[in-house]
């Protein structure tokens, strides 16, 4: 059985994607456009936002792949590529990651023998074996999105709530702090944007087909952000409220808390994707 969540959110420009192609290739991306303030808007490639871009190149990899040909390392380099020829040609150095179109991803292949993962950013995996074990990817920006996450909150508590005012005031801290993090050993995680280093920082796990009775791939707004610190804990709730209610269950909790945090947040809730396989 696969359930499918999509839930856009308040977020203005849907970037999230799904890629559904069984029984061999399941993932969600999350899309990342460069940074822009709220009264500008973002700059377009091909009539796309770039974390549209970046997520739409994507599933184009994936549905010119073939399991017979290509291996999932070998997909997900290629939409790398096709991202960089983009944006070399619209003139952007590859060296401004704030400006990039960019996507957190986290794709699965299955065949008969394995389930193969890979992912980057904050798109994570969390699966149940058969016999009952957790386990799940680990979020590798979480130290730098908690440090983000604090500063926004300053600002917005500095500038009564206006978040005009604070993107004008947080975007060149974001920029050094998205030059300094992303695909390098300093921040420790992969987006796919174009960059070669990328692959030195994604993750890879094999999961044995026979063992494994559930796996959830989803985007970082299906869950609150400190559920991702512990990723086996992370694992328990989520798994604890798909039984109770599949995953609108995990997203109702998810907006609950959001509603909490609003005043201190660059938006009230994020878009959402997930897919969920029952094996």
């Amino acid at each position: 059985m696969i359930k499918v969540l999509y839930d856009q959110g308040s977020a203005r420009i849907p970037e999230d994607g799904i890629i559904f192609q069984p029984p061999y290739y399941y993932a969600v991306t999350d899309g990342i456009t460069g940074i822009y303030l709220p009264d500008e808007g973002p700059t377009l490639f091909h009539g796309m936002t770039g974390g549209q871009l970046a997520s739409h190149i994507i599933s184009y990899a994936f549905r010119n792949a073939s399991p017979a040909t290509s291996s999932l390392e070998g997909i997900v380099r290629r939409a790398n590529s096709l991202i960089r020829q983009d944006i070399e040609a619209s003139g952007l150095s590859l060296k401004e990651s704030e400006l990039l179109p960019s996507a957190a991803f986290v794709v699965a292949s299955v065949n008969t023998t394995n389930i193969h993962i890979l992912q980057g950013g904050d798109a994570l995996a969390i699966w149940q074996t058969k016999d009952g074990t957790l386990g799940a990817t680990p979020n590798k920006t979480y130290s730098y999105e908690e440090e983000l996450l604090l500063i926004i909150a300053e600002l917005m508590k500095k500038h009564k709530g206006d978040r005009q005012k604070m993107w004008e005031e947080f975007r060149p801290i974001l920029t050094e702090k998205r030059r300094a993090n992303i695909n390098t050993k300093q921040g420790g995680f992969a987006l796919l944007n174009g960059q070669p280093e990328f692959e030195h920082f994604w993750q890879k796990f094999t999961l044995p087909r026979a063992g494994i009775g559930f796996l959830l791939l989803f985007s970082d707004g299906l869950i609150p952000f400190e559920w991702t610190k512990n990723e086996l804990g992370m694992a328990g709730e989520i798994i604890r409220l798909y039984k109770k209610g599949g995953l609108y269950a995990i997203l109702e909790a998810t907006r609950q808390i959001a509603d909490d945090k609003k005043s201190l947040t660059h938006e009230d809730y994020p878009e959402a994707t997930a897919i969920a396989i029952e094996f």
